[in-house]
């Protein structure tokens, strides 16, 4: 009786391992850093840029995320490409096209690539804001360990 017990045990833990592994290998592992950030140039297509990457645009952190586009804008580290669309009299200054962001999403920064007519007219690197860090920060939060990280909010007077 014992001995099957043990048996059983083992048998769970390797088939758990066996899915684990499979599920880690066949993910996408994109490329979220300023490396790549570099290698996206304007004028490419979304399908350019998804070969650059290595995936297509989402979130490949833990748990959900978001571009933390409030602390970008207090210390203005935002990392910009192609600034000229933006800078007065340059030549997109007065482009009015409509447009579209996409993002990918890493564990601590995001990609964001804006396109216009299916070619990229922007491409930026922003921090990612997330509620937890790890599997293990939730599990501290939930057993009240660990206070929840709290957004901050930005108000202007």
């Amino acid at each position: 009786m014992r001995r099957r017990v043990i048996i059983s045990v083992l048998a769970f833990v390797a088939i758990a391992s066996a899915v684990l592994a499979a599920f880690w290998f066949t993910r996408p592992h994109p490329r979220i850093d300023d490396v790549t950030l570099l290698k996206i140039e304007r004028g490419m297509t979304e399908q350019q840029v998804i070969e650059i990457i290595g995936a297509p645009p989402g979130n490949y952190g833990f748990g959900e995320g978001d571009i933390d586009m409030w602390e970008e804008l207090l210390r203005s580290t935002t990392q910009l490409r192609f600034v000229d669309q933006a800078t007065p009299g340059g030549p997109n200054a007065f482009d009015t096209r409509p447009t579209i962001a996409k993002d990918w999403l890493g564990a601590d920064q995001g990609i964001r690539a804006t396109f216009a007519d299916g070619k990229v007219v922007r491409a930026e690197m922003h921090r990612v804001w997330r509620e937890y860090d790890s599997h293990f920060d939730r599990l501290l939060v939930l057993m009240r360990l660990k206070d929840r990280k709290v957004r901050p909010l930005l108000i202007i007077d």
